[in-house]
């Protein structure tokens, strides 16, 4: 700041203090979400019968209180609500300090609308909104009171600074990108604007067609005749000659054992989320520490990197629990040229169809 303007390495000197600037600004951010990972453990820790999704894969949580609920003809009651960046987690005061889950609702699926005052409510809890489903309607939507307009008033705030991250589709869409808030790899840069994605945890967006990753305050800034979508009008993939049961001999399967929501993240491409006891397919091995492969469901079609300490090798196939409550060995792959029919002494038999 003290070289003059006509010194002939000021332009250089200018970017090195702003390469030093945002590299200061990278390590805040990595740290303040090491923090907020480690927040968001303690969080999940007190829930009592939790089945949801892994709460780190919801994005930083940004507000919780206590509120009152109401769903259908149900009467209100009493439950403690916690924000995150991509959900509303509803849970019920339990024992010292414990919660019990109750509900999570996908800002994504949900349009929330204040409740004018004095139309609903109970009492002094008559300050609400709607959370209305965007597929069911209002048939599906239900109803959170809180105590005072002040309090609503911080908490509308709160949602709408959380879906302000959530549609950012609808801010400009004119390069045919289709951003979502995403975990990148550490070190990632902008495509724009080059500096890094700050932080550890939902750094920014990315396109699900082209993959390029951009600051959500960039994304606004695309020059309509630059980085367009490269896969705005994709081609339709060839038609894929059916497969036999034999060629899965070659492949590997592995079951999580432990789960991986991104953090470490992988030294390329995306990672894989996982939840324990999920059948994974394993593509390809990067050295001994990572794997890549895809989620085996008929309603997932997940693929990316997780690491190999996270998972535990088997054969082929899926486990069946057996009558004694445990796992049963793997059907044998059956091909055509064996001409083999199932029988009664086949452990994995259940009958013919």
């Amino acid at each position: 700041k003290h070289t003059n303007n006509n010194h002939p390495d000021y332009d250089n000197l200018s970017r090195v203090l702003e390469i030093a600037r945002d590299i200061a600004h990278y390590i805040n951010e990595v740290k303040r979400d090491s923090e907020a990972l480690d927040h968001i453990e303690d969080v999940e820790s007190t829930f009592v019968d939790y089945s949801g999704p892994d709460l780190k894969t919801l994005g930083r949580k940004y507000k919780d209180g206590e509120l009152r609920w109401k769903e259908g003809d149900n009467r209100q009651s009493n439950k403690h609500v916690f924000l995150f960046e991509k959900a509303m987690v509803i849970v019920s005061p339990y024992h010292r300090g414990n919660y019990k889950y109750k509900r999570l609702l996908m800002l994504k699926d949900y349009t929330h609308k204040i409740i004018p005052k004095g139309k609903r409510g109970q009492g002094n809890w008559t300050f609400g909104w709607d959370m209305i489903d965007n597929n069911q309607g209002t048939s599906q939507s239900c109803s959170i009171y809180a105590k005072t307009e002040e309090l609503r008033r911080k908490w509308d705030m709160a949602l709408e600074h959380c879906y302000s991250k959530l549609t950012i589709n609808d801010v400009d869409n004119r390069n045919n990108h289709e951003f979502e808030y995403s975990t990148v790899a550490m070190g990632t840069q902008c495509s724009l604007c080059k500096k890094l994605l700050w932080g550890l945890l939902f750094q920014g967006y990315r396109c699900q067609k082209c993959n390029i990753n951009m600051h959500q305050q960039c994304i606004t800034d695309i020059p309509s005749n630059k980085l367009l979508c490269k896969m705005a009008n994709p081609p339709l993939p060839p038609k894929q000659p059916h497969v036999q049961h034999s060629s899965v001999k070659n492949r590997m399967f592995v079951i999580c054992t432990k789960p991986y929501v991104g953090v470490p993240l992988p030294p390329k491409g995306k990672p894989l989320h996982l939840t324990v006891n999920e059948d994974i397919e394993v593509t390809e091995k990067l050295g001994d520490l990572w794997l890549y492969g895809k989620v085996l469901s008929i309603n997932n079609t997940r693929s990316g990197y997780f690491p190999s300490k996270c998972v535990q090798q088997r054969t082929s196939g899926y486990n069946i629990p057996s009558t004694n409550g445990s796992l049963s060995p793997f059907p044998p792959v059956i091909t055509a040229s064996e001409n083999k029919e199932p029988g009664d002494k086949d452990p994995w038999f259940v009958g013919p169809m």
